[in-house]
Order: C-alpha cells, then sequence, then structure tokens
C-alpha cells in the first residue's frame, strides 16, 4: 500500500490498511459485487489509490478511525 499512497505517512498508511482490512473483513473478503475475492493484493492497490485520491491529496482531516472527522473545525463552547 505504501507504494501506492502519493505521499506515505506512518499514521495514513497505517489508517489506510486497517481500513482495507475491516471493510473487506466485514464483507467476508468479497468484492462490491459480492464475488469472492481470488487475490487480495490487487484489491489492497485499488484500495489504496482511492484512500490516496480522497483523503490525502486532498488533504482532509480524520479522525482515529480512518474516517473524515464529522466534528472537525466545530467548537462546543
Amino acid at each position: 500500500m505504501a507504494a501506492q499512497l502519493m505521499t506515505p505517512k506512518g499514521d495514513e498508511l497505517k489508517r489506510c490498511a486497517e481500513s482495507f482490512f475491516d471493510d473487506f473483513s466485514a464483507r467476508g473478503w468479497r468484492d462490491s459485487k459480492g464475488i469472492p475475492l481470488a487475490n487480495w493484493q490487487p484489491a489492497a492497490r485499488k484500495y489504496a489509490r482511492s484512500w490516496a485520491t480522497n483523503n490525502v491529496q486532498h488533504g482532509r482531516q480524520q479522525g482515529p478511525s480512518g474516517r473524515k472527522d464529522a466534528n472537525a473545525g466545530r467548537r462546543y463552547e
């Protein structure tokens, strides 16, 4: 996955890998059409490219779960 991220940083790479594992584990290691994965590596590369495009390149702030933090920038007084 590190090779796919444009700016691999320790925490971003870890979040990407954990998110990939969590997402595919929850789906029973099947693709979006329900077909079992024959090889996880191409899926991981595609996932990392998508992660880089949607998160790293756009500078989105994320929480520890790897998801965008809905409360980022809000003030609670």
